[in-house]
C-alpha cells in the first residue's frame, strides 16, 4: 500500500510540476514576447536603413528611378522618380486612394526627416536679416520639406499618429512616401 500512495504522490507532484510550468509559460510567454518585440524595435530604431539615389529597388516597380530612403521600425520615408502613370499604378496596387492637391501647397516629410541623418540636413536659421539669407533659407527649406502644389496625395493618419501620407509631384515627377506604425 506504502508503494502505491508513493506512487500516486509522485504523480501529482509531476501534475502539479507541469501545471506550474505550463502556468508560467502562459504568463510569461507574452512578456517575453513584448520584451523582444521592444528590443527589436529600439534596435532598428538605433540602426536606420539608409541610402541616397539608388537607381532602383526591388521593392518599387521597374519605373521607379533615383531612389532615396530611411528605414527604421518607428519612421519609414522614400522617395523616388516616377511617370505619373507608373504611379497611379503603384497607388492601385499598393491601396493607395489617391486625389488632385488642392487649394494650399502639401508639405512633404522626407526621408531627410530621420533622426540619424538630421545633421546632415539641418533646419535653416529662421532669424533672417537680408534677402539673401531668405533665399537661402527657402532653398534649404524645399530640400528638407518640399510643398507640392501639382500633383496627387494620399493621406490615412491615426490619432495616435500613426499612419501614411503619399505624396506626388508632378511637376518633378516625383514620389514621396512616409509612415509610422503607431
Amino acid at each position: 500500500m506504502n508503494q502505491v500512495v508513493l506512487s500516486i504522490m509522485k504523480w501529482v507532484r509531476f501534475i502539479i510540476r507541469t501545471v506550474l510550468i505550463i502556468m508560467a509559460v502562459i504568463i510569461l510567454a507574452p512578456i517575453i514576447l513584448g520584451v523582444l518585440w521592444l528590443v527589436g524595435a529600439s534596435w532598428s530604431n538605433a540602426h536606420p536603413v539608409f541610402r541616397e539615389n539608388v537607381a532602383k529597388v526591388d521593392w518599387l516597380p521597374a519605373s521607379a528611378s533615383n531612389v532615396s530612403f530611411y528605414k527604421t521600425y518607428s519612421f519609414t520615408a522614400y522617395e523616388f522618380d516616377i511617370p505619373e502613370s507608373g504611379f497611379v499604378s503603384l497607388a492601385k496596387e499598393r491601396n493607395w486612394t489617391v486625389s488632385e492637391i488642392q487649394g494650399e501647397a502639401q508639405r512633404v516629410m522626407t526621408y531627410r526627416m530621420g533622426g540619424k541623418i538630421r545633421d546632415r540636413f539641418p533646419l535653416p536659421k529662421s532669424d533672417l536679416s537680408t534677402e539673401e539669407q531668405l533665399e537661402e533659407y527657402q532653398q534649404a527649406l524645399q530640400i528638407i520639406e518640399p510643398r507640392v502644389q501639382h500633383g496627387l496625395m494620399h493621406e490615412v493618419r491615426h490619432a495616435n499618429g500613426g499612419g501614411i501620407t503619399v505624396v506626388y509631384d508632378r511637376t518633378g515627377q516625383r514620389a514621396y512616401v512616409q509612415s509610422n506604425p503607431r
